[in-house]
């Protein structure tokens, strides 16, 4: 059996009360986004523009959603205790995910933490100045 196209799945369409919602509304699920040290180390140099561009053309949709694995805490510490990974990425990151078609981000996932409550609301913060939705 092959696999079902997006167009195929004749789903029932959600009324919104403004504008044509006469098409389906297509979503584009990608993830994980990372933040490790070599990572680190090469966007130190050369920074994120561009780092999305060979993906650039599968992110598409009315909504291109992410899961984000790192936070913006405002520091690329990658481990501080010499222990289990703890995250943060250059607030770059996020333009750069907004420049690369992504709309929203899914932030629920077990890294949100990794520098407190701070942490997540910062990260918050970085996303939506950047553009993006958080989910």
């Amino acid at each position: 059996m092959r696999p079902m196209k997006w167009d195929e799945a004749k789903l029932p369409l959600i009324k919104f009360k403004e504008g044509d919602y006469s098409r389906p509304l297509r979503i584009t699920f990608a993830g994980d986004i990372m933040q490790h040290g070599k990572q680190l180390e090469y966007e130190k140099t050369n920074g994120y523009a561009g780092v999305f561009d060979h993906i650039k053309e599968f992110l598409v949709g009315d909504m291109v959603i992410g899961n984000l694995e790192t936070v913006f805490a405002g520091t690329d510490e990658i481990d501080p205790n010499n222990g289990a990974p703890i995250f943060s990425a250059h607030d770059s990151l996020a333009v750069a995910l907004r420049r690369a078609g992504f709309t929203h981000i899914a932030i629920c996932n077990n890294h949100m933490y990794d520098h407190g409550l701070e942490g997540l609301n910062r990260t918050v913060k970085v996303l939506k100045d950047a553009g993006l939705t958080v989910l």
